[in-house]
């Protein structure tokens, strides 16, 4: 596990990165987190300080089981769905790239690196936030967990498009804000990066160090050479 300023990484085996979307190219989080409390604190819950990192990678389908469940919301599972996303979905339309991150993009493009992306976003999101941000057309595949009916609880979507890609897992770096993901990424087999919330306690910030080989606050702490 690497915190160091600036990380150098020999791009010789390297073929791919699988970003995430949520939390690592984007600061969506912090505006997801308001929503969610504001929802339950409106409803008289009393949120617990993980909401967010319990909603994160459930997606919002998996996330408005999980408020309706454990929270005892009122609203069926259909509606509160229907509140996170038509939420979300104005604040994706307007949303910005994390700092560095579109010349990081640029950059690994002039050097031949594939890109994909895996969220556990809905797709009109996530395509919404890709176009709001002008890199839409720069990656090669853009997968849900959705899609192929899994979750950020597993390494199932960063294997998905390592086949797709036809590269072994060793070939791709996998770049989350999530320590779970990066967890299972790594125990796939893949090199993995975290990528620095700026909502995270610092307990956050030892578990996504701990899970992840690299550490990174923004993308200009990092370059393939």
């Amino acid at each position: 596990m690497n915190s160091q300023n600036k990380i150098r990484l020999k791009r010789d085996s390297i073929k791919a990165i699988i970003f995430d979307f949520d939390g690592t190219l984007v600061d969506s989080m912090s505006a997801m987190e308001d929503m969610l409390v504001n929802m339950l604190v409106d409803r008289g819950k009393t949120p617990n300080e993980d909401l967010i990192h319990e909603i994160k990678p459930r997606g919002f389908r998996g996330g408005a089981a999980y408020l309706k469940e454990v929270y005892q919301i009122e609203e069926d599972e259909q509606e509160i769905f229907d509140y996170m996303t038509n939420f979300m979905y104005q604040i994706y339309q307007k949303i910005e790239l994390k700092e560095a991150a579109f010349d990081f993009i640029e950059s690994l493009i002039e050097k031949g690196i594939r890109i994909a992306l895996a969220s556990a976003n809905q797709k009109k999101f996530v395509e919404a936030g890709l176009k709001a941000t002008g890199i839409y057309d720069k990656f090669e595949y853009i997968i849900t967990t959705e899609e192929i009916n899994t979750d950020k609880n597993s390494a199932k979507i960063f294997e998905y498009l390592s086949e797709k890609m036809k590269l072994k897992p060793e070939e791709i770096i996998v770049f989350e804000d999530s320590a779970l993901a990066n967890k299972k990424a790594g125990e796939a087999g893949f090199m993995t990066v975290g990528v620095v919330e700026k909502i995270m306690t610092g307990d956050e910030k030892r578990d996504l160090l701990d899970s992840s080989d690299y550490l990174i606050a923004d993308f200009s702490e990092i370059e393939l050479v």
